[in-house]
C-alpha cells in the first residue's frame, strides 16, 4: 500500500505514525529493524509505502488490520 499525505505524527520512541490522505487518515508503525521515524517533520508531505496485515480475532472473528512503514520518502 502506498500513502501520500501530510505527516500528523511521528513517534520515534512507539514507531507510531499518522499521516493525513486525501479520505482521512490512517495510522501505523514501524517494525524493528524498518525504517525510523528520526528526521521526520510534522506538517510536511512524505509518500509512505507500507504493507497491511489483516489478523482475526478468535472469539469475534472480526479483522484488524495493521499498517507497518516499508519505507518513506518526500513527496
Amino acid at each position: 500500500i502506498e500513502l501520500v499525505g501530510v505527516l500528523r505524527k511521528a513517534d520515534v520512541d512507539s514507531g507510531q505514525w499518522r499521516l493525513a490522505i486525501d479520505d482521512g487518515e490512517r495510522s501505523g508503525k514501524t517494525r524493528e529493524g524498518g525504517p525510523s521515524l528520526a528526521g521526520l517533520k510534522i506538517d510536511s508531505t512524505y509518500r509512505f509505502k507500507c504493507i497491511e496485515e489483516i489478523e482475526e480475532a478468535e472469539i469475534s472473528g472480526a479483522e484488524k488490520r495493521s499498517l507497518f512503514l516499508v519505507a518513506h520518502e518526500p513527496a
